[in-house]
């Protein structure tokens, strides 16, 4: 269900990257990247999943995340994927925010700047959602490989790629050759 959506939403990125609907480009990135954040926070009980998903900016769970998991996490491309997606979050609040407020008596921005400003954060968001999709499922990976590791050793039957302690026999069944 999930990744139906995700194939959705990142093919909607792209289009919006495309056409040059920068600003819906950097909206959906950051729902993505704090969807995936709020499940991961949940799943490792830093989070409570009682509370609304409304309820939890993307400043709050850049703190959350970088307390939680406080290791650096690397992809390629990002050296620092936490330190990455909160330099991120504050591009992108200039960018969203940025083409109509200004100091009282300011200059409005420089157009033709915004807009290339808008285009390389949404590109970026476009990656650090890609990439924290990745560590998202690398970790849910790791999870239920433990899970299952530990269900395995708990019950005594062998992990996998080991032989059982009983020798198989051959039960007589005939195996199809191809090319007969």
């Amino acid at each position: 269900m999930k990744h139906s959506s995700y194939a959705l939403v990142f093919g909607w990125m792209k289009r919006a990257l495309a056409h040059g609907f920068y600003l819906e480009a950097v909206t959906i990135a950051e729902s993505v990247i704090s969807d995936r954040l709020i499940s991961q926070l949940c799943r490792l009980g830093a989070l409570d999943p009682g509370v609304s998903v409304e309820k939890h900016s993307l400043g709050r769970l850049m703190t959350i995340w970088e307390s939680a998991v406080p290791e650096p996490i690397r992809d390629a491309h990002f050296e620092e994927l936490q330190s990455a997606a909160d330099t991120w979050r504050l591009r992108r609040n200039r960018v969203v925010h940025g083409i109509v407020k200004t100091a009282p008596g300011g200059a409005p921005p420089n157009t033709a700047e915004f807009k290339r400003d808008a285009e390389t954060v949404a590109r970026d968001g476009y990656r650090l959602a890609k990439s924290v999709c990745n560590w998202y499922t690398r970790e849910k990976n790791r999870r239920s490989r433990r899970a299952i590791a530990a269900t395995v050793i708990g019950s005594g039957l062998p992990a996998a790629g080991k032989a059982p302690n009983k020798p198989l026999h051959r039960t007589g069944a005939r195996v199809a050759r191809s090319g007969r």
